[in-house]
C-alpha cells in the first residue's frame, strides 16, 4: 500500500501517538512490509526504508511527524523485475540530466521492486543498475514508467569457475514450498500463466481451511497489484495418428494499479479414435461359450473453453476476486462392434457448463466466497445390435442437469507467539434433475432402461483448526471438521480430523508426518436406477444404493539434501467403489456396475530423486512399491478377497542440446508391473511420451514436437475369478476421453 495509507492505519490502530503528515506528499511512496512485535517508531522507520522521508518523534507531545526531505511536484515511479519476472529489491535508481548525465537524485527499489524518486525538471534520464545485471537507461517524460526488466550480465573470468545451485524447496509454515520460476527453468511447461507462478505449497495433509481433503498443492501467484503489467500468449497444437486433432488457445494477463484482469479461450476440433477388444469363455448354464468382439470408436469433437477473471486490491490485505468459466462441447460418436456380436451405436452429445466464483478477503482475516455452477449434458443414441437371437434396436434420450450453489466463510486469527487459529463453514446446495428414456424399435419405453430423478442434495461442513510454530525447526498444524451429507437416501454426519507435523532436522533433512481424512461421493449418473445398453453384449447398470466412502491417509516423508524424497504411506478406504464387469450365467451379456467394496487398503514405499549433469541434463526419477488389498462380499455372487504387490517406475528427463539456444528433448517413461482392481488383473505396461522443444532467447516463442505413447502400449485386463473368464484390451489413440469407451474400461482405468 502507499506510505500514506500505512501511516493512517497505524494512527488508527494505536492511541499513544498522533502521526502527522501530508497525505499527497507521501502517496507515491508505496511499501511492502511485514511488521510484528515492534515499537511504533521502529515500525515507521522500517516502512520508510531507503525513501527520502524523515521521521521526527516528540514523546513529550505524543506526536510523530513524517515528511519528505526532497519536496517536488513529480515522483518517478515504476517496478523493477528480473528476467523471470521476479521483483528486484534494492536495485539502484539514479535520476540524471539528459543533457550532461549529472546526478539529479536517486534511490533504491523496495521488496516488491517498486521505486519512487522525486524529480523536478520535465524530462530526465533514469539509470537502473543491480549487481550481476546489465545497466538499463531510459529517458522519461512522464512520472510512471511502468515495468523495467533487467537482464543478467555475463562476466568471463579466466581460470575461475564458480558453481552453485539455488534452493528449490524449503520448509515454510508447516509444509514444503517449491520455487516455481526456478523449477520451470529445469523442466519447462507450456502455458502463459506460468509467468504468474511464485511458489507451490505441497501439503501432505491439507488443513480444513482450504476446503479440500488429503494431499494438496496450493499454487501461489505473484502479486502484481500496484504495478502495470501486460502479457499474452497464442498457442497452436496439432496431433496426427489415425485421425487429426487440432487446437488453438489464447490467454492474456493485464494489471493496472490495483485492478487485474485475466482471460483465456480454447478451441479444439478433430477426431478421436479408440479400440476395445473382448475375449471371454462365457458361463452359460453348465456350458462355456467362447465370445469375442472388437469395438472401434470414432468420435468427432468440437470444444470451446473460456474464462475471464477480475481482481481488485483495495489494500494489501483486502481483495475482491470474480471469475467466470464456461465450456461448450459437441461430440458425434460412432461405435462399431464386430465379432460374435455386431452392432452400430451412434450418439450425439453436448455439454454446457457455466461457473461463477466470487471471493472477498478482508483486512482482519475474514474470507467470504460463493460459487454457482450450472451443468447440462443432453445426449441421444441409436443402437442397432445383434447377438445370436438377441436383437437390440434402441433409441435413448438422456439429459443431466446439475445446479449447485456453494457458500463459505473462513476466519483466521494471528494469536501471537507462533499461534494461529482458523475456523469456518461451508454449505453446498445441489439439485440433480436428470433422466434417461430408452425406447424400442416400436417407440415403446423399456422400464428397466428408463428412469428420472429430481432431488436436492445438501452438504454442510464446519471446522476449526490451529497451527503453531513450536520451535524454529518444528511446526504443527491440525484441524477437525464435521460434515453432514443429506439426500433423500442418505443423511449422515461424519468427522474428519487432519494433522500435519514438519520437523526441519538440519539443513539437509526434513521429516513430515501427516494424517488426513475425507469423504468421496459417487457420480450422479452412477446412482441412476436404469440400465444403459452400450451394445448387444455390454450393459452399464446404475446403482441407486451406492453410498459415499471415507478415506484415511497416513504419510511419513523424509527429504534429504533437497534432492531425495522417501515416503512411507498407507491408505484405508472403507466402502470403496468402482465399476467392475460381471458375466451372468443365464444369458449372454457383460454387466458393468459400480458397487461398494468392504474396503480397499493400500500400503506403499516411494523414493524419488532429482538428478543433473552440468547444464545439459536435468530430471526426476521415481520408484514406488504398492501393496493393495481389495475385499468385497457383495459383488453379485462373486465375492473376492485379493492382494497384489505392484512396482511403478517413472521419470521426467530434460536433455538440453545447446548452451547458446534453448533446445531440449523431454522424455517421460512409465512402467507398471502387474496390478489388480477388484476382480481384474491388469497386465504389466510400459509407456513412453517424448517431446522436442525450442524456445526463443526472449522466452516469447516456442515450438514443440511431441509423441504420445510411442511404445503403442495398451491396457490389458483379465478376470478369471470363479465363473467369469474374460479378457479386455483397451487402447485410446488420441483425443479426449469418450463417454462410452470410458464406461467400458472404467473398472480398469479408474
Amino acid at each position: 500500500m502507499s506510505l500514506s495509507e500505512a501511516l493512517l492505519q497505524l494512527n488508527n490502530e494505536q492511541k499513544e501517538y498522533v502521526i502527522n503528515f501530508l497525505y499527497n506528499e507521501l502517496e507515491d511512496f508505496r511499501i511492502t512490509a511485514t511488521i510484528k512485535n515492534k515499537k511504533l517508531s521502529d515500525a515507521i522507520q522500517q516502512m520508510i526504508g531507503f525513501y527520502p522521508v524523515r521521521m521526527t518523534v516528540k514523546p513529550e507531545d505524543h506526536e510523530i511527524y513524517v515528511e519528505c526531505t526532497h519536496k517536488t511536484d513529480h515522483h518517478l515511479t515504476g517496478t523493477i523485475i528480473d528476467e523471470q519476472g521476479q521483483p528486484v529489491a534494492y536495485a539502484n535508481v539514479a535520476v540524471l540530466n539528459p543533457a550532461d548525465s549529472t546526478l539529479l537524485g536517486g534511490g533504491v527499489s523496495n521488496e516488491s521492486g517498486y521505486f519512487a524518486i522525486p524529480y523536478e525538471q520535465p524530462t530526465v534520464l533514469a539509470r537502473f543498475s543491480y549487481v550481476g545485471y546489465k545497466t538499463v537507461y531510459k529517458q522519461c517524460t512522464s512520472e510512471s514508467i511502468g515495468t523495467i526488466r533487467l537482464q543478467p550480465e555475463v562476466y568471463t573470468l579466466n581460470g575461475v569457475q564458480v558453481k552453485g545451485e539455488r534452493q528449490i524447496v524449503k520448509a515454510e509454515n508447516g509444509h514444503l514450498t517449491y520455487n516455481m520460476p526456478q523449477l520451470l527453468e529445469i523442466l519447462p511447461a507450456d502455458d502463459a500463466y506460468e509467468s504468474m507462478l511464485a511458489k507451490a505449497e505441497v501439503m501432505a495433509s491439507a488443513p480444513a481451511k482450504y476446503h479440500v481433503h488429503g494431499m494438496a498443492i496450493n499454487v501461489v501467484t505473484k502479486d502484481y497489484s500496484g504495478t502495470h503489467q501486460f502479457a499474452g500468449q497464442l498457442q497452436g497444437f496439432y496431433r496426427q495418428n489415425k485421425y487429426g486433432y487440432g487446437q488453438a488457445k489464447g490467454s492474456m494477463i493485464y494489471q493496472h494499479g490495483n485492478f487485474g484482469l485475466d482471460a483465456s479461450y480454447f478451441c479444439g476440433y478433430g477426431t478421436a479414435y479408440g479400440q476395445v477388444e473382448h475375449e471371454a469363455h462365457h458361463p452359460l448354464g453348465d456350458q462355456r461359450v467362447d465370445y469375442s468382439d472388437k469395438t472401434e470408436r470414432k468420435n468427432q469433437t468440437l470444444n470451446h473453453n473460456y474464462r475471464i477473471g477480475l481482481d481488485y486490491a483495495f489494500s494489501k490485505d483486502s481483495r475482491l476476486n470474480v471469475a467466470y468459466t464456461g465450456k461448450w462441447t459437441s461430440n458425434d460418436a460412432t461405435n462399431t462392434s464386430t465379432g460374435l456380436e455386431t452392432s452400430v451405436q451412434k450418439s450425439e452429445t453436448h455439454t454446457y457448463l457455466h461457473n461463477v466464483d466470487a471471493s472477498y478477503t478482508s483486512p482482519f482475516g475474514l474470507q467470504l466466497s460463493t460459487s454457482y455452477t450450472n451443468y447440462q449434458n443432453p445426449r441421444t443414441q441409436h443402437l442397432d445390435g445383434h447377438l445370436y437371437d438377441t436383437e437390440r434396436n434402441l433409441y435413448v434420450d438422456s439429459r443431466q442437469r446439475i445446479s449447485k450453489w456453494l457458500f463459505a466463510a473462513d476466519q483466521t486469527h494471528d494469536l501471537g507467539k507462533g499461534w494461529e487459529l482458523n475456523y469456518g463453514v461451508e454449505a453446498q446446495l445441489t439439485n440433480n434433475a436428470s433422466y434417461q428414456t430408452t425406447c424400442d424399435a416400436n417407440g415403446q419405453p423399456l422400464a428397466d432402461a428408463t428412469s428420472h430423478v429430481d432431488y436436492d442434495e445438501r452438504i454442510f461442513d464446519i471446522y476449526a483448526g490451529f497451527s503453531k510454530q513450536i520451535t524454529p525447526s518444528f511446526s504443527v498444524e491440525t484441524s477437525l471438521g464435521a460434515e453432514q451429507y443429506h439426500t433423500p437416501k442418505w443423511n449422515k454426519w461424519r468427522w474428519y480430523p487432519t494433522l500435519n507435523a514438519l520437523w526441519t532436522v538440519d539443513k539437509n533433512n526434513m521429516l513430515n508426518f501427516s494424517f488426513s481424512s475425507q469423504n468421496v461421493f459417487p457420480t450422479y449418473w452412477s446412482t441412476m436406477s436404469s440400465i444403459f445398453y452400450s451394445s448387444a453384449y455390454s450393459e452399464i447398470w446404475g446403482n441407486p444404493d451406492l453410498k459415499p466412502n471415507s478415506q484415511y491417509d497416513i504419510d511419513l516423508i523424509w527429504q534429504l539434501h533437497q534432492r531425495y524424497t522417501f515416503t512411507a504411506y498407507a491408505k484405508f478406504i472403507p466402502d470403496y467403489s468402482v465399476q467392475l464387469a460381471y458375466q451372468p450365467s443365464d444369458r449372454m451379456a457383460v454387466i458393468m456396475k459400480e458397487h461398494n467394496f468392504n474396503y480397499m487398503n493400500v500400503y506403499g514405499l516411494q523414493a524419488s530423486a532429482r538428478f543433473s549433469a552440468g547444464k545439459w541434463l536435468n530430471g526426476t526419477a521415481m520408484a514406488t512399491g504398492n501393496y493393495r488389498h481389495d475385499k468385497s462380499d457383495r459383488f453379485f455372487d462373486l465375492p473376492f478377497d485379493r492382494r497384489q504387490l505392484t512396482l511403478i517406475l517413472s521419470s521426467t528427463t530434460a536433455i538440453r542440446f545447446s548452451q547458446r539456444h534453448d533446445i531440449r528433448l523431454i522424455l517421460n517413461p512409465h512402467f507398471q508391473s502387474k496390478a489388480i482392481q477388484g476382480v481384474y488383473d491388469i497386465d504389466p505396461m510400459f509407456r513412453l511420451h517424448a517431446s522436442l522443444r525450442w524456445t526463443s532467447d526472449d522466452k516469447k516463442w516456442s515450438v514443440i514436437v511431441a509423441g504420445q505413447n510411442i511404445t503403442n502400449s495398451r491396457v490389458i485386463t483379465h478376470s478369471r475369478l470363479a465363473n467369469p473368464d474374460c479378457y479386455l484390451s483397451y487402447r485410446r489413440f488420441q483425443g479426449k476421453k469418450d463417454k462410452d469407451c470410458q464406461h467400458l474400461a472404467h473398472g480398469i482405468l479408474g
